[in-house]
C-alpha cells in the first residue's frame, strides 16, 4: 500500500521510490527534544518566586497636584493684588501642572503593562482631586490676569 504522507515516510512507508525524507516518525514536526521545559534562551522560571508588583507613579502625581496649588495660590495673590502674579499662577496651574499630570498618565498606563500591577483606592479620588485643582486654578488665574490687564 502506497500512499502519500505530507509528514514524510513513516515506519511503515520504508525507502520506497518516491518517499520523501522527514522526521523521525512519532512526531510529524520533528525530533522529540531530549530536555522538557523551556528552550535555553529563556531563564527557567522558579516556582514560588515573587513577583516585582508594578503601581502608580503617585510622586508624579502630587508633583502636578503641588503645581496646582502653587499657580492657584499665585492667581489668588494676583487677584487680590490686581498685579503681573497671576501670569505665574496661570503658568504654574496650567501647563506646568498639565505637563507634569501628562507624565504622570503616561508613566502609569506604561506600569500597568507589566505582570503585576496594584493600583490603590485612592488614586481616582487624588487624581480627581489634582484635575479640580488644575480647573479652578487656570480659572482664577484667567480672571487675575483679566484684571490687571484691565487695572492698566
Amino acid at each position: 500500500m502506497s500512499s502519500f504522507n505530507p509528514f514524510g515516510p513513516s515506519s511503515d512507508s520504508g525507502n520506497h521510490p518516491g518517499a520523501r525524507p522527514g522526521p523521525p516518525s512519532g512526531s510529524p514536526f520533528g525530533p522529540p527534544s531530549s530536555v522538557p521545559g523551556p528552550s535555553a534562551n529563556q531563564p527557567n522560571p522558579t516556582p514560588g518566586r515573587a513577583f516585582d508588583v508594578a503601581g502608580p507613579p503617585s510622586g508624579l502625581l502630587f508633583a502636578a497636584g503641588a503645581s496646582a496649588l502653587v499657580g492657584l495660590g499665585a492667581a489668588i495673590a494676583g487677584v487680590i493684588e490686581r498685579n503681573w502674579i497671576s501670569v505665574i499662577g496661570w503658568a504654574f496651574a496650567g501647563p506646568v501642572a498639565i505637563i507634569v499630570l501628562g507624565l504622570f498618565v503616561a508613566a502609569d498606563t506604561k506600569r500597568q503593562a507589566e505582570p503585576v500591577y496594584a493600583r490603590p483606592g485612592w488614586l481616582s479620588v487624588v487624581y480627581g482631586i489634582v484635575a479640580a485643582l488644575i480647573v479652578i486654578g487656570i480659572v482664577v488665574a484667567s480672571v487675575g490676569v483679566a484684571l490687571w490687564i484691565g487695572h492698566i
